[in-house]
């Protein structure tokens, strides 16, 4: 049997913290994730994750230096990516370790005539960190992704961030 393929998303909006937790809780809408039950898929089925992306989205109402946008990537690179099933680690990664185009990007808006996009690789969907072997949920089981800093990535004043964690692969 070969499963199906499916999705799994969340969203966090920044705040000035440390660490940020990943399928913790269930979103109000299809909008924020895809979970029904916090931290977990259906208890019927089995999830294989093959594919981890972490992508962070910095807008910015207001003018940020070229400086402060390439050093909220900076620190938004230096953080680690931890998957938990069941309580126990199952991978531990630096972001930077993300492919370029799936993780920080910065958007200035600060008015329609300047404009402007600092990101660490061109966007793109297909640029996904690859698990192989893939890694189990097995049914019943509860799991999240945990992103740890050591100090908050700082930001100026008019940045609005948040992040999207997407967890691809196979459902039985």
């Amino acid at each position: 049997m070969p499963g199906v393929l499916k999705y799994y998303y969340d969203k966090l909006v920044f705040s000035s913290t440390t660490t940020f937790k990943f399928f913790d809780d269930i979103g109000s809408s299809h909008l924020v994730n895809n979970l029904t039950k916090a931290g977990q898929i259906d208890e019927r089925k089995q999830f294989d994750i093959h594919t981890l992306q972490f992508c962070a989205m910095l807008e910015a109402k207001s003018a940020g230096s070229e400086k402060q946008k390439v050093s909220a990537i900076v620190d938004f690179l230096e953080g680690i990516i931890s998957l938990f099933v069941g309580g126990d680690p199952q991978l531990r990664v630096p972001v930077w370790m993300c492919p370029g185009g799936g993780g920080p990007v910065v958007a200035n808006y600060a008015d329609d005539e300047s404009q402007s996009i600092t990101l660490n690789g061109q966007p793109d969907p297909t640029k996904v960190f690859v698990l192989d072997p893939p890694i189990t949920i097995p049914p019943g089981s509860s799991f999240n992704v945990v992103l740890d800093y050591a100090a908050a990535p700082a930001l100026w004043s008019g940045a609005y961030p948040f992040m999207w964690m997407v967890l691809g692969g196979r459902e039985y």
